[in-house]
């Protein structure tokens, strides 16, 4: 995750005066270097909108080819490919609307500040569904060992209701420990959004 050169940071362990913060550098729309760093893009905002990009049309494809042929809807282990080109989907998806080095200027007050400061700017988004993809690809692999090595077993071991729940775990983690992170480690101060740094 990038944040401009003038974003101050405070230590996770570091006490917040919420009425009386000062010398913190904000994310403030009234800011003129991040107004200025938002009108232009870099090398690394043109990488992440071609990833996006292609990313969005090849497991939109996959996708659509798992749901509109009838046979692929068969095979037990489509749905669990199927949940993988979901999550890389979505991944792609928020890369495009929410890049790692997107403006960080938070243009709502009250509970909708809190919420864009806490989901929107630390990136959520789009991390939560890129470690999903990770449990997703382990749980193909699993999967992929088990009809391998083990082919009688792999009968009653995946169906479609363990693939569901599978694919229900993919999501719930790292959707939950993500969140929880994000949340705990941004802060509204002063009507600022500040990203606490972890490792103190």
């Amino acid at each position: 995750m990038t944040y401009p050169q003038n974003t101050t940071f405070l230590n996770a362990y570091t006490p917040v005066d919420h009425d009386s913060a000062v010398n913190v550098t904000p994310f403030s729309l009234h800011n003129q270097t991040l107004s200025e760093s938002s009108t232009s893009l870099s090398f690394t905002d043109i990488f992440y909108y071609v990833v996006g990009a292609i990313g969005v049309v090849d497991n939109g494809l996959v996708i659509f080819i798992m749901i509109a042929n009838k046979s692929m809807r068969q095979r037990i282990n489509n749905v669990l490919i199927t949940n993988l080109s979901i999550l890389d989907w979505l991944t792609c998806f928020f890369f495009l609307v929410n890049p790692p080095t997107g403006d960080l200027t938070v243009p709502y007050t009250g509970l909708a500040a809190e919420i864009y400061c806490r989901l929107w700017h630390t990136n959520w988004l789009w991390w939560w569904p890129m470690v999903s993809s990770i449990f997703g690809l382990s749980a193909i692999t699993i999967e992929r060992y088990f009809a391998i090595i083990y082919p009688l077993k792999y009968k009653v071991l995946f169906t479609y209701k363990i693939c569901f729940i599978i694919c229900f775990i993919t999501w719930f983690i790292p959707m939950s420990y993500i969140g929880i992170w994000c949340i705990t480690l941004s802060d509204m101060v002063n009507g600022e959004c500040i990203i606490l740094k972890w490792p103190p």
